[in-house]
């Protein structure tokens, strides 16, 4: 035998199907309030990401000018263009010469978002010989920011050629 319906759980059920109006403006608002409040720390998180990754792509590219020299058994060359103090990361490229004029092997485009300042307020060049040793251009750093959200990272480079990423300035 089957129950009988009543209007009353008639009107449960239709209650139950969605929400109100204000229920849906009030969690919009709740998130938009959520929003804000991380907005800045993201800003800050992808500024300090931005730089690891160009002080990544700097000492990955001084590696491959050393293996370049030790594979090609010649002087290969490692040259950062730098328009002086607190410019944007310009192009770097890797050729075969001591002098950095010869045919690009590998050349990286700049990264406008992050500035850098070298140790020389200048260019930089990095030659390897070919037994991969330092012949010109080592002990010096290359400081990277995103002045904006105040993040700095500097790449230190060794005389021996031996190159470090780090948060504080090069000793």
């Amino acid at each position: 035998m089957e129950r009988p319906k009543t209007l009353a759980c008639e009107t449960r059920r239709a209650r139950q199907g969605g929400f109100t109006a204000i229920e849906l403006m009030v969690v919009v608002l709740v998130v938009a309030i959520l929003a804000a409040l991380a907005g800045p720390a993201f800003q800050q998180l992808i500024a300090t990401q931005r730089v690891k990754s160009v002080a990544s792509a700097l000492i990955e590219s001084l590696w491959v000018a050393r293996s370049e020299a030790l594979k090609r058994n010649d002087n290969v060359s490692f040259n950062f263009t730098n328009s002086g103090s607190n410019s944007a990361v310009g192009d770097w490229k890797i050729t075969q010469s001591s002098d950095g004029t010869g045919t690009a092997i590998v050349q990286q485009t700049g990264f406008p978002t992050v500035v850098s300042t070298t140790s020389t307020d200048g260019d930089l060049l990095f030659t390897f010989n070919s037994s991969g040793r330092l012949t010109s251009g080592g002990s010096t750093s290359i400081k990277l920011s995103v002045p904006s959200a105040d993040v700095s990272r500097w790449v230190c480079i060794s005389v021996s050629g031996r190159a470090v990423s780090q948060s504080t300035p090069c000793t």
